[in-house]
């Protein structure tokens, strides 16, 4: 794809005119040049370009320069790590559906992390567990042989998984959950809880205490109250071991809630109000605001209401 084509193809994408994608930057009519290939950008005005397009520069490097396939590829997981992270769905549209990402990944674990990614998109965004399954299926056969569609059975043949493979069992669990198949998807939780301990790699794990949120979110539904207690605990032990509140405001909120359910009102108002301190701290705003529209219901609960007055009142 020629830069011009590239250029237009993502200001299309974020709905925004050639004059808009100019403002600050060059004219309106260097713009329509480049994007009908009748003048080649410099440098300079790319990387400017590619940050108002919010698209990595490394997306011209055909273009420009050769840089290493591992850094394409881990700048473009990263951006939708952060995605998830932040439960922006929508952003992950232009990495999934670029072709140059896929063609990138030519060894087994890139692979697999990228349908890790797709699958995600897939379950929370569009809505359909169901096809996400087939897809994180494929994935660990990337890196697994077999053909059943009973994926608790790989725990038998295998000891130790892979960060991204532990993330698939988990992912997979929560499609379960979607699906209402509370039972299975605690099978392939237990197994990716299990195995956080053993995974070898030791970068970037700590987002692994999302496994725990959902994990603990799946046993409440199950009406295991205290076994969600235990292990929504034991993920914040892991995250605050690695310095992390990945997701600690989702997993005090389950506390909260599985104490609720026990009738334990002073420790589930406790835990309710430090997962909206800790949410408004973070500047988890997405989050906070879901955690407002439901702890309002519990009227019951008073110093809970008291708090809520409070944040919703600070600017």
């Amino acid at each position: 794809m020629q830069v011009g084509k590239i250029i237009q193809y993502y200001r299309k994408q974020r709905s925004m005119t050639q004059l808009e994608l100019a403002a600050g930057i060059c004219t309106q009519g260097e713009i329509s040049m480049i994007e009908k290939d009748q003048r080649i950008p410099s440098f300079d005005l790319i990387g400017k370009l590619s940050t108002r397009l919010e698209i990595p520069i490394y997306y011209f490097q055909n273009q420009f320069f050769t840089h290493s396939r591992e850094v394409f590829l881990s700048d473009i997981f990263n951006q939708l790590e952060k995605a998830i992270h932040n439960r922006d769905y929508a952003n992950m549209t232009v990495h999934l559906k670029n072709k140059d990402v896929w063609k990138n990944c030519l060894d087994p674990n890139d692979k697999q992390k990228f349908m890790c990614y797709k699958g995600i998109y897939i379950n929370f965004y569009l809505h359909k567990p169901a096809e996400a399954l087939k897809i994180y299926k494929k994935a660990l056969q990337e890196t697994m042989s077999f053909s059943t569609n009973d994926l608790s059975i790989l725990a038998k043949r295998k000891t130790v998984f892979s960060k991204t493979e532990t993330f698939l069992f988990s992912a997979a669990a929560s499609s379960y959950f979607l699906l209402k198949k509370y039972s299975k998807a605690e099978e392939l939780f237990d197994i990716a809880c299990k195995n956080v301990d053993l995974i070898q790699e030791k970068s970037s794990i700590e987002t692994l205490g999302t496994i725990f949120y959902n994990a603990s979110k799946n046993l409440k539904f199950m009406g295991k109250y205290e076994q969600a207690i235990e292990i929504a605990k034991k993920g914040l032990i892991f995250e605050q071991e690695r310095h992390s509140i990945y997701r600690s405001s989702e997993l005090l909120f389950e506390i909260a809630e599985s104490y609720y359910q026990l009738k334990n009102y002073e420790l589930a108002q406790t835990n309710y109000i430090k997962s909206l301190s800790l949410a408004y701290s973070a500047n988890d705003y997405h989050f906070f605001f879901l955690l407002i529209k439901a702890l309002e219901k519990k009227d019951d609960l008073i110093l809970l209401q008291q708090n809520i007055h409070i944040f919703k009142n600070m600017k």
